[in-house]
This record gives C-alpha cells, sequence and structure tokens, in this order.
C-alpha cells in the first residue's frame, strides 16, 4: 500500500513538473492576431516594463507580429519605448518580423536608428531579417538615417553626456553603418528629396553644429572612417548642377573636414576645380572655413586656382583670416 502511494505521488508530481514546464515554454503556440497588453502601447509601454512581463504576454499566446488600431506590432512599440534590449531580443527570438513597416509604411530599422538604438540591436534587427535598404514613406533609405546618427554623434556635448551612459556613440555610429552596408545597404541610394549621403552627413555635421565647425572644441567633426566606409561603398561624389546643385566637396569644407578627408574626396573624383553659387570656388569656401594649410595644398596640387575670383571680385586670398599666415602663404 505504501509503494503503491509513493509510486501515485511520484507520478503525480511528475506530471506537476510537466505541466510546469509546458507554462514555460518558449514553443507555446500563439493565438494568431492576438496581441494581449503588447498592443495596449503608452498604457503598457511606458511604465517599468521588464522582460518577464513580456515573456509573461508571450506565454499567454501573444501573437509577437499582431498589430494594434494605429498598425504598430508589439517589436516595433518595444523599440520606441523598451526599456530593455532584451526584450527586442526575446521578441525576435519569438518570431517578431523585424522587416514590418507601420502603417504609414516607416519600418522598424527606421525607428530603431531615429531613437538611438544600440549598433548591437540594429545588428539584431539585419540578422533577423531587417531589410537594409528599406525605406520610410518619404523615400528616404535607412543608410541616410544612420549617416544622420552619425553627425548627431560627433558633437562633443553629446559623446560626453552618452559616455556617462557607457555607451561610445562615435564608435556605435561606425559599427551601424558597417552593419547596414554588410547586409547589402546601397551608399549611392538617395533620398525623397534626391540628395546624395554625402552630402546629407556633411549637412547635418553643420546642421548640429556652427559656421565654426572644428575649429572650437564645442563643435562637431566630420569622422574620416564614415567617409571612408561610404566612399568604399560607391557613395556618390561628384554630382552635376543640373543633376543637384549642391557641391559635396564645398559641404565638407563648411562642415570643418580636414586634409585626411579631402584626400579621400579627391581620390575618388572630387573636383577641386568647381564651383559654386556666386562664383565661388572651393578655394573661396577652404578659406572661410578650415585653417589647415594640407587641405589648401591639396586642392592647389589638384588645379585649383588661387587667383581666381568669385562673381564679387574676391580671390581666396582676400577672404582668409588675417591671423592664418600659413594659408595665406599658398593663397596670396
Amino acid at each position: 500500500m505504501v509503494a503503491q502511494f509513493l509510486r501515485t505521488s511520484a507520478l503525480a508530481l511528475a506530471a506537476l513538473a510537466l505541466l510546469a514546464l509546458a507554462a514555460c515554454d518558449s514553443s507555446v503556440e500563439p493565438t494568431p492576431g492576438y496581441c494581449g497588453e503588447l498592443c495596449k502601447g503608452e498604457e503598457f509601454w511606458f511604465g517599468d516594463v521588464s522582460v518577464e512581463d513580456v515573456r509573461a504576454e508571450l506565454e499567454r499566446g501573444v501573437d509577437a507580429n499582431a498589430r494594434d488600431g494605429s498598425g504598430y506590432t508589439p517589436l516595433l512599440w518595444a523599440v520606441l519605448y523598451g526599456d530593455s534590449p532584451e526584450i527586442i531580443r526575446l521578441l525576435l527570438d519569438r518570431g517578431a518580423d523585424a522587416s514590418a513597416k507601420d502603417a504609414g509604411g516607416t519600418p522598424i530599422l527606421t525607428y530603431a536608428l531615429v531613437n538611438g538604438r544600440s549598433s548591437e540591436v540594429i545588428r539584431w534587427l539585419l540578422e533577423s531579417g531587417a531589410d537594409a535598404n528599406a525605406k520610410n514613406e518619404h523615400g528616404k533609405p535607412v543608410l541616410h538615417d544612420a549617416v544622420r546618427f552619425a553627425a548627431y554623434a560627433s558633437h562633443p556635448e553629446t559623446i560626453k553626456a552618452a559616455s556617462e551612459f557607457g555607451r561610445d556613440l562615435p564608435a556605435e555610429s561606425i559599427e551601424i553603418i558597417q552593419s547596414l552596408l554588410e547586409h547589402g545597404a546601397d551608399a549611392s541610394a538617395r533620398g525623397g528629396s534626391e540628395q546624395p549621403i554625402l552630402f546629407v552627413y556633411f549637412a547635418k555635421i553643420i546642421e548640429a553644429g556652427s559656421e565654426d565647425n572644428c575649429r572650437s572644441v564645442r563643435s562637431p567633426c566630420p569622422d574620416p572612417r564614415v567617409v571612408e566606409l561610404l566612399l568604399e561603398r560607391g557613395a556618390e561624389v561628384e554630382v552635376t548642377e543640373e543633376d543637384y546643385t549642391e557641391q559635396i566637396m564645398g559641404y565638407a569644407l563648411w562642415a570643418g573636414a580636414g586634409a585626411e578627408i579631402i584626400a579621400l574626396l579627391l581620390e575618388h573624383g572630387a573636383d577641386a576645380t568647381a564651383r559654386g553659387d556666386e562664383g565661388g570656388t572651393l578655394l573661396h569656401t577652404a578659406a572661410l572655413f578650415t585653417a589647415d594649410p594640407q587641405v589648401f595644398q591639396m586642392l592647389l596640387a589638384h588645379g585649383a586656382d588661387a587667383t581666381a575670383a568669385d562673381d564679387r571680385g574676391y580671390t581666396a586670398c582676400d577672404l582668409a583670416r588675417q591671423d592664418d599666415e600659413d594659408v595665406r602663404a599658398l593663397l596670396c
């Protein structure tokens, strides 16, 4: 009798253990279209949501690809407001579609980039099927969002603030661009406004800082690593006035690009003799925004004319700062 009782008890305990394992089993079949708490938007995600909270919802049969009334999936909400990157990892492991877009056509990858998600999260999304060439509803490719992130990540104040949270934003921005390019992102693709990607990068550096870029410790500077990565993958370096009115090299100089970047642009076909608005040459632009003699030496070596005047009759010498003696020696 005692032996039979023990056998029965053992079987009962084993059954209970199996039920407990089933309750925690990651293979619980989701109910198609059922979103549970994960689609309650701000009501759920603005709270102190943990990985365990999300896992519990998934164990209740939530479909990781269900959409709420606004067309958002749980993964999109997690990318927007989830406190822990591990929540994103969990949803991806449960089959969340990394290539999904919201109702307006903006991909999850775009939300991840503009919300400053880490290079690790971006890599997870790409490895889970996110399209490295996806565009938002305005036709802007995700790679353009990545170079915008890289531009803002170069600002000294941003770098300092991020470092307090243990993040090296310049390094992360390089890793993000590398990941996108490795997954097939097209560096020659233009955005909805037809802006070449290098123009976007230099313009955002200018926007993030001032017209005194790189002359001040408080100003952002373009990163040669970003420029080199993009050029190696086919980024446009020279455009015609009919094709696009802004000079990429001119914007690079305006952004405070140093000799290393100027050398890269020239090596990839930039025209040192190009003129911009009001007849200004690249030497005119350089005279206004850089004090690096090497930049002027490179432009002159590639055919730039120091005697050329703009439409107002000014030469680059006329615009050079009086205290930039080395530069004036080259121009005047």
